[in-house]
């Protein structure tokens, strides 16, 4: 059986997370409630990383994925688990830093069996390629996003924009 290069990125991905994770467990309780604010830089809040656990469940569960884009306004969406598990490879490991003159170009929705399990807004442009993960409409998460990913999110906008410009 071939397994593809997108399931080998996720993997090492995920593996570079789970260090991290080991890596700060060992931290004093003034440690960790020093985590627990959010660190600024100039550009703005860091945010933490997705889970590993989260991003393995959704991995392994979702069914369907529907990406809703505001600029142009369009959505797409995807019902094979391996488109799905594709554009889940998509998502860096490591944590961004928002900046805060950024605007999300869209959001994601991966769901099982018609239910939510997670959520993203996506942010497109300069400084800002990262997904920010939401639970109950705020922002909890946010990882960069690769360089395939901005390709892939930039290709789909630009297709749109031109299949709009036939129309008219």
């Amino acid at each position: 059986m071939k397994i593809p290069f997108y399931f080998f990125t996720l993997i090492l991905g995920l593996s570079l997370i789970s260090c991290q994770q080991n890596e700060s467990g060992d931290q004093t309780d003034s440690q960790a409630e020093t985590q627990e604010t959010q660190p600024t830089s100039a550009a703005g809040t860091t945010m933490e990383s997705l889970p590993v656990s989260k991003l393995e469940e959704v991995f392994a569960n979702a069914d369907y994925a529907d990406f809703i884009f505001y600029q142009p306004s369009f959505s797409m969406s995807q019902d094979e688990k391996a488109s799905i598990q594709q554009v889940l490879a998509l998502i860096a490991a490591q944590p961004a830093t928002l900046n805060p003159n950024c605007k999300p170009r869209g959001r994601v929705f991966y769901q099982k069996q018609g239910v939510d399990i997670l959520v993203a807004d996506i942010y497109l442009g300069d400084g800002c390629n990262y997904f920010v993960f939401l639970e109950n409409e705020k922002p909890v998460y946010a990882n960069k996003m690769i360089p395939q990913g901005v390709q892939y999110f930039n290709n789909n906008i630009q297709q749109v924009l031109q299949m709009q410009q036939q129309a008219q």
